[in-house]
Protein backbone atom coordinates (compact mmCIF):
# COMPACT_ATOMS: atom_id res chain seq x y z
CA UNK A 1 0.00 0.00 0.00
CA UNK A 2 1.44 3.45 -0.79
CA UNK A 3 1.86 6.02 1.66
CA UNK A 4 -0.71 8.52 -0.19
CA UNK A 5 -3.15 5.31 0.52
CA UNK A 6 -2.94 4.95 3.88
CA UNK A 7 -5.20 5.68 6.58
CA UNK A 8 -4.29 7.99 8.73
CA UNK A 9 -6.78 7.26 11.43
CA UNK A 10 -5.36 3.71 11.47
CA UNK A 11 -2.34 4.30 13.93
CA UNK A 12 0.16 6.53 14.59
CA UNK A 13 2.55 5.06 12.71
CA UNK A 14 0.63 4.97 9.92
CA UNK A 15 -0.64 9.01 10.85
CA UNK A 16 3.16 9.45 10.56
CA UNK A 17 4.36 8.00 8.02
CA UNK A 18 1.44 9.25 5.54
CA UNK A 19 2.29 13.04 7.09
CA UNK A 20 5.82 12.39 6.53
CA UNK A 21 5.01 11.94 3.21
CA UNK A 22 2.93 14.92 2.50
CA UNK A 23 5.13 17.25 4.36
CA UNK A 24 8.05 16.14 2.14
CA UNK A 25 5.70 16.04 -1.03
CA UNK A 26 4.92 19.69 0.13
CA UNK A 27 8.99 20.82 0.07
CA UNK A 28 9.78 18.31 -3.37
CA UNK A 29 12.07 16.50 -1.13
CA UNK A 30 12.43 13.14 -2.67
CA UNK A 31 12.93 10.09 -0.55
CA UNK A 32 16.18 9.27 -2.25
CA UNK A 33 17.16 13.42 -0.74
CA UNK A 34 15.87 12.21 2.71
CA UNK A 35 17.86 9.20 3.41
CA UNK A 36 21.03 10.88 2.08
CA UNK A 37 20.66 13.62 4.53
CA UNK A 38 20.11 11.37 7.06
CA UNK A 39 22.47 8.77 6.49
CA UNK A 40 19.81 5.61 6.30
CA UNK A 41 18.62 3.29 3.00
CA UNK A 42 16.19 5.31 0.57
CA UNK A 43 14.18 1.80 1.72
CA UNK A 44 13.74 2.86 5.21
CA UNK A 45 12.45 6.02 3.96
CA UNK A 46 9.66 4.33 2.11
CA UNK A 47 9.32 1.27 4.72
CA UNK A 48 8.98 4.07 7.58
CA UNK A 49 6.36 6.11 5.08
CA UNK A 50 3.96 2.74 4.50
CA UNK A 51 3.83 2.16 7.92
CA UNK A 52 6.07 -0.79 8.16
CA UNK A 53 9.02 0.26 10.16
CA UNK A 54 9.08 2.30 13.22
CA UNK A 55 11.40 5.99 13.15
CA UNK A 56 13.73 6.48 15.58
CA UNK A 57 13.85 10.25 17.39
CA UNK A 58 17.32 10.68 15.70
CA UNK A 59 15.80 10.12 11.91
CA UNK A 60 12.83 11.99 12.44
CA UNK A 61 15.18 14.89 13.85
CA UNK A 62 17.21 14.73 11.07
CA UNK A 63 13.90 15.42 9.00
CA UNK A 64 12.82 17.92 10.50
CA UNK A 65 15.95 19.40 9.96
CA UNK A 66 16.26 19.01 6.40
CA UNK A 67 12.67 19.83 5.45
CA UNK A 68 12.50 23.12 7.99
CA UNK A 69 9.90 21.72 10.08
CA UNK A 70 8.80 23.09 13.93
CA UNK A 71 7.80 19.71 15.65
CA UNK A 72 5.36 18.61 13.00
CA UNK A 73 6.77 14.93 12.82
CA UNK A 74 7.88 14.86 16.67
CA UNK A 75 5.31 15.69 18.57
CA UNK A 76 3.90 12.22 16.51
CA UNK A 77 6.61 10.48 17.92
CA UNK A 78 5.46 9.53 21.79
CA UNK A 79 2.52 8.40 19.87
CA UNK A 80 3.94 6.17 17.48
CA UNK A 81 6.69 4.35 20.62
CA UNK A 82 3.32 4.26 22.75
CA UNK A 83 1.45 2.10 20.13
CA UNK A 84 3.98 -0.14 19.48
CA UNK A 85 5.04 -2.43 16.31
CA UNK A 86 1.71 -3.57 14.49
CA UNK A 87 2.53 -7.13 14.76
CA UNK A 88 3.64 -7.00 18.65
CA UNK A 89 -0.27 -5.55 19.14
CA UNK A 90 -1.03 -9.10 17.71
CA UNK A 91 1.31 -10.97 19.39
CA UNK A 92 -1.07 -12.33 22.35
CA UNK A 93 -3.52 -13.61 20.17
CA UNK A 94 -0.94 -15.63 18.82
CA UNK A 95 0.69 -17.02 21.47
CA UNK A 96 -2.61 -18.04 22.70
CA UNK A 97 -3.00 -20.18 19.84
CA UNK A 98 0.52 -21.45 19.50
CA UNK A 99 0.87 -24.85 20.44
CA UNK A 100 4.81 -24.18 20.55
CA UNK A 101 6.76 -20.92 20.96
CA UNK A 102 10.31 -20.29 21.18
CA UNK A 103 12.31 -17.80 22.51
CA UNK A 104 15.95 -16.45 23.10
CA UNK A 105 16.69 -13.69 25.48
CA UNK A 106 20.39 -12.25 26.22
CA UNK A 107 19.75 -9.86 28.26
CA UNK A 108 16.58 -10.49 30.08
CA UNK A 109 13.96 -12.96 31.41
CA UNK A 110 12.03 -13.76 28.47
CA UNK A 111 8.22 -11.91 29.48
CA UNK A 112 6.49 -15.13 29.77
CA UNK A 113 8.35 -15.79 32.69
CA UNK A 114 8.73 -12.69 34.32
CA UNK A 115 7.36 -11.58 37.72
CA UNK A 116 5.22 -8.36 38.19
CA UNK A 117 7.85 -6.48 39.63
CA UNK A 118 10.79 -7.55 37.46
CA UNK A 119 8.00 -6.83 34.28
CA UNK A 120 7.65 -3.39 36.24
CA UNK A 121 11.81 -2.45 36.55
CA UNK A 122 11.77 -3.36 33.23
CA UNK A 123 9.13 -1.27 31.30
CA UNK A 124 9.99 1.83 33.61
CA UNK A 125 13.01 2.42 31.97
CA UNK A 126 11.38 3.91 28.89
CA UNK A 127 11.78 7.37 28.67
CA UNK A 128 9.04 9.42 29.97
CA UNK A 129 6.76 6.39 30.86
CA UNK A 130 4.03 7.06 33.67
CA UNK A 131 3.67 5.29 36.44
CA UNK A 132 0.34 4.38 35.28
CA UNK A 133 1.55 2.99 32.05
CA UNK A 134 3.55 0.93 33.23
CA UNK A 135 1.33 -0.42 35.45
CA UNK A 136 -0.84 -1.34 32.75
CA UNK A 137 1.80 -2.42 30.60
CA UNK A 138 2.69 -5.15 33.25
CA UNK A 139 -0.39 -6.38 33.91
CA UNK A 140 -1.24 -6.84 30.13
CA UNK A 141 2.30 -8.99 30.04
CA UNK A 142 1.44 -11.22 33.21
CA UNK A 143 -2.40 -11.65 31.25
CA UNK A 144 -0.04 -13.26 28.73
CA UNK A 145 0.53 -15.77 30.84
CA UNK A 146 -2.73 -17.70 31.64
CA UNK A 147 -1.57 -19.41 27.97
CA UNK A 148 0.22 -22.09 30.61
CA UNK A 149 -3.25 -22.85 32.37
CA UNK A 150 -4.74 -24.16 29.28
CA UNK A 151 -5.87 -27.06 29.45
CA UNK A 152 -3.52 -28.11 26.68
CA UNK A 153 -0.81 -25.46 27.05
CA UNK A 154 1.98 -24.51 24.00
CA UNK A 155 5.20 -26.29 24.71
CA UNK A 156 7.44 -23.51 25.71
CA UNK A 157 11.01 -23.29 25.40
CA UNK A 158 13.32 -20.11 26.28
CA UNK A 159 17.19 -20.10 25.93
CA UNK A 160 18.89 -17.21 27.66
CA UNK A 161 22.07 -15.91 28.73
CA UNK A 162 23.66 -17.02 32.34
CA UNK A 163 24.09 -13.28 32.42
CA UNK A 164 20.56 -12.72 32.71
CA UNK A 165 20.54 -14.39 36.28
CA UNK A 166 23.16 -12.25 37.37
CA UNK A 167 21.84 -8.64 36.31
CA UNK A 168 20.29 -7.12 39.22
CA UNK A 169 17.27 -5.08 37.23
CA UNK A 170 15.17 -4.12 39.70
CA UNK A 171 17.26 -4.31 42.72
CA UNK A 172 18.33 -7.70 44.81
CA UNK A 173 14.90 -8.19 46.41
CA UNK A 174 13.03 -7.83 43.00
CA UNK A 175 15.45 -10.61 41.50
CA UNK A 176 15.07 -13.09 44.45
CA UNK A 177 11.30 -12.96 43.79
CA UNK A 178 12.45 -13.34 40.17
CA UNK A 179 14.35 -16.46 40.59
CA UNK A 180 12.07 -17.70 42.92
CA UNK A 181 9.21 -17.57 40.19
CA UNK A 182 11.51 -19.04 37.86
CA UNK A 183 12.31 -22.61 40.10
CA UNK A 184 8.03 -22.96 40.68
CA UNK A 185 7.96 -23.07 36.66
CA UNK A 186 10.48 -24.96 36.07
CA UNK A 187 8.19 -28.24 37.36
CA UNK A 188 5.62 -27.05 34.11
CA UNK A 189 5.58 -30.24 32.08
CA UNK A 190 5.56 -27.66 28.82
CA UNK A 191 8.28 -25.27 29.87
CA UNK A 192 11.75 -25.67 29.60
CA UNK A 193 14.39 -23.13 30.10
CA UNK A 194 17.70 -23.52 29.03
CA UNK A 195 21.17 -21.68 29.95
CA UNK A 196 23.80 -20.74 27.52
CA UNK A 197 27.03 -20.68 30.36
CA UNK A 198 29.08 -17.99 31.15
CA UNK A 199 33.20 -18.50 31.50
CA UNK A 200 33.70 -21.03 28.87
CA UNK A 201 32.97 -22.99 25.57
CA UNK A 202 29.66 -24.28 25.16
CA UNK A 203 28.76 -25.99 21.95
CA UNK A 204 25.01 -25.71 23.09
CA UNK A 205 22.84 -24.50 26.27
CA UNK A 206 22.42 -26.71 29.10
CA UNK A 207 19.02 -27.75 30.35
CA UNK A 208 18.17 -25.89 33.50
CA UNK A 209 15.12 -28.26 33.76
CA UNK A 210 12.85 -30.00 31.88
CA UNK A 211 10.06 -31.87 32.87
CA UNK A 212 10.43 -35.79 33.04
CA UNK A 213 13.17 -37.16 30.65
CA UNK A 214 14.63 -34.43 28.42
CA UNK A 215 16.27 -34.58 25.07
CA UNK A 216 19.54 -34.71 23.60
CA UNK A 217 19.09 -31.39 22.63
CA UNK A 218 19.00 -30.71 26.49
CA UNK A 219 22.05 -31.67 27.32
CA UNK A 220 21.71 -35.52 27.32
CA UNK A 221 20.38 -35.02 30.85
CA UNK A 222 18.19 -38.09 31.28
CA UNK A 223 16.46 -37.26 35.09
CA UNK A 224 16.33 -33.87 36.97
CA UNK A 225 19.07 -34.91 39.15
CA UNK A 226 21.94 -35.48 36.64
CA UNK A 227 20.61 -32.18 35.35
CA UNK A 228 21.62 -30.55 38.82
CA UNK A 229 25.02 -32.52 38.68
CA UNK A 230 25.71 -30.92 35.71
CA UNK A 231 25.27 -27.66 36.41
CA UNK A 232 27.34 -27.94 39.54
CA UNK A 233 30.29 -29.61 37.54
CA UNK A 234 30.35 -26.89 34.89
CA UNK A 235 29.61 -24.11 38.04
CA UNK A 236 32.66 -22.22 39.56
CA UNK A 237 30.65 -23.14 42.84
CA UNK A 238 32.41 -25.80 45.34
CA UNK A 239 30.92 -28.97 45.23
CA UNK A 240 29.79 -28.65 48.71
CA UNK A 241 27.90 -25.63 47.83
CA UNK A 242 25.89 -27.15 44.98
CA UNK A 243 21.99 -27.15 45.07
CA UNK A 244 20.22 -30.24 45.52
CA UNK A 245 18.08 -31.88 42.91
CA UNK A 246 14.89 -30.69 45.13
CA UNK A 247 16.02 -26.84 44.45
CA UNK A 248 16.87 -27.37 40.57
CA UNK A 249 19.22 -26.14 38.73
CA UNK A 250 21.50 -23.43 39.61
CA UNK A 251 19.31 -21.82 42.73
CA UNK A 252 22.48 -20.97 44.04
CA UNK A 253 22.11 -17.94 41.71
CA UNK A 254 19.05 -16.95 44.14
CA UNK A 255 20.96 -17.17 46.79
CA UNK A 256 23.57 -15.03 45.25
CA UNK A 257 21.11 -12.08 46.12
CA UNK A 258 20.37 -12.57 49.81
Amino acid sequence: MAASELDPGASPLALFGAELRRLRDERGVTQEEIADYAHVSKSLVSQIENAKRTPQRDFTEQVESLLGLKGDLLRLLPLVIKSGPTWFRQWPKIEADAHTLRTWQPLVVPGLLQTRNYARAILSGQPGISNERVDEEAEARLARQVVFDRPEPPMYAAVIDEGVLLRPIGGAEVMRQQLDHLLKLLAHPCITLQIVPMGGPSRRPRSLWRSGRSTEASGRCRYRSECVMNWAKSSPMRRSQAPSARRAGRAGRRDAWR
